[in-house]
């Protein structure tokens, strides 16, 4: 009897045992039927360009693929490329019962692979979009289940990246379009990366000799070595968005529209103001009028102290103010591309002179003044003879 009660006991668990096996695959089968159609309904919104539809198939609304939007261009290359696509879900892979990874071949027609120096961009579109030699190109993505299967946001950037980096070093020759949107995004990040001078060599600025323009970067201190403007320039340049558009195209100008979204610096006013600030302002314009014993006079020091101010406080800042502006972008004799500004493009010398303009009563002066004079006397950059000799102005303030 005993060993009949030892045989039914392991015939129960073998059937147990094979039972929950069932029970697993029959679950691993459905979950996997489940990712196939749902990866299947994500890349059919891909390959259609609709990213925003995305949204809801992720973890969080807010993801690189879902929060994609591609530029002008890029947009044309992506759809060009896609027309031909296809996809297949080549392997599904479930860890656990809330992970899964789920790895997709694309099929694509790759832009480098039609792209020829040589071409027109309509000649260029045409034939990506014509393109019957297909590029395959895989991706993994990760998806969790929590209730229902969704893709992490968080594996998002590699799509995104691919998708966003389908017209790299696509370059066309002369005046068009691309070529014109691509310059005027190079200067705004080259202005953003605080490398103005590089910047200011794409642009001729109307009213102004490039001999003027540098003369005036160097003596206000605006320079890449000038490492207080590069990191004031970089975090502004961060949480500023630009937008790009050619709204119109002429056989030797195109215009560009762009639309800028900063931080309200207005808002530091107080900061700047504070005395403290002012003193060192006045310190260093006092000094390099008088003490440096320079001829090129440098007023970038006197700068810092309010560049400073406002990297220190920028997250602070509530308020956005929006700027539209419009360049022109015209062809040289040589074929080269630049960027042409005057007073209404709103012309950077104007902003980059305004940083040493202040408006200040006749009291202040003599205050900050008389304060500039004791604070250069204790840091030992002038003498007491110095000292003497132009404090009495700002007593007097005469």
């Amino acid at each position: 009897m005993k060993g009949l009660a030892k045989k039914t006991t392991a015939v129960t668990l073998s059937v147990a045992v094979i039972g929950t096996s069932f029970l697993t695959a029959g679950c691993n089968l459905k979950d996997k039927k489940e990712l196939k159609e749902l990866t299947g309904e994500y890349m059919d919104l891909i390959l259609k360009g609709k990213f925003d539809k995305t949204s809801d198939l992720y973890t969080e609304e807010d993801n690189d693929i879902s929060n994609l939007t591609l530029d002008p261009f890029n947009e044309q290359v992506f759809t060009a490329a896609m027309k031909n696509a296809s996809y297949e879900v080549k392997d599904v892979e479930i860890s656990g019962k809330d992970e899964a990874e789920v790895t997709v071949e694309l099929l694509y027609a790759d832009p480098q692979e039609v792209y020829d120096e040589d071409m027109e961009i309509d000649e260029f579109l045409e034939e990506l979009e014509d393109s019957e030699e297909l590029t395959d190109h895989e991706f993994t993505f990760t998806l969790v289940n929590d209730d229902e299967w969704l893709f992490d946001a968080e594996s998002a950037g590699d799509l995104a990246e691919f998708i966003t980096s389908l017209d790299d070093d696509l370059v066309f020759k002369g005046l068009n379009e691309v070529s014109a949107l691509a310059l005027v995004q190079n200067y705004y990040e080259l202005i953003g990366e605080g490398k103005v001078a590089e910047a200011f060599d794409l642009v001729v600025f109307e009213g102004y000799e490039q001999e003027d323009i540098s003369a005036t970067l160097t003596g206000l201190g605006i320079t890449e070595d000038n490492s207080t403007f590069t990191e004031f320039m970089t975090v502004y340049a961060e949480r500023t968005s630009n937008t790009f558009e050619v709204i119109d195209v002429d056989d030797d100008c195109i215009t560009v529209e762009v639309t800028s979204v900063s931080p309200d610096t207005d808002e530091l006013n107080d900061y700047i103001n504070s005395e403290d600030v002012m003193v060192r302002v006045y310190a260093e314009v006092l000094y390099a009028l008088f003490f440096s014993g320079s001829n090129d006079m440098t007023l970038g020091p006197a700068i810092e102290p309010i560049l400073q101010v406002m990297i220190d406080h920028i997250d602070e800042i509530e308020g956005t103010v929006e700027n539209t502006r419009t360049v022109e972008v015209m062809e040289d004799e040589d074929g080269e591309l630049y960027i042409l500004m005057d007073e209404d493009s709103g012309n950077p010398i104007e902003t980059v002179e305004g940083y040493s303009n202040f408006e200040v009563s006749d009291e202040d002066t003599v205050a900050y003044g008389s304060a500039a004079l004791e604070l250069l006397l204790e840091e030992g950059r002038i003498t007491r003879e110095d000292y003497d000799t132009y404090s009495s102005f700002f007593i007097y303030g005469n």
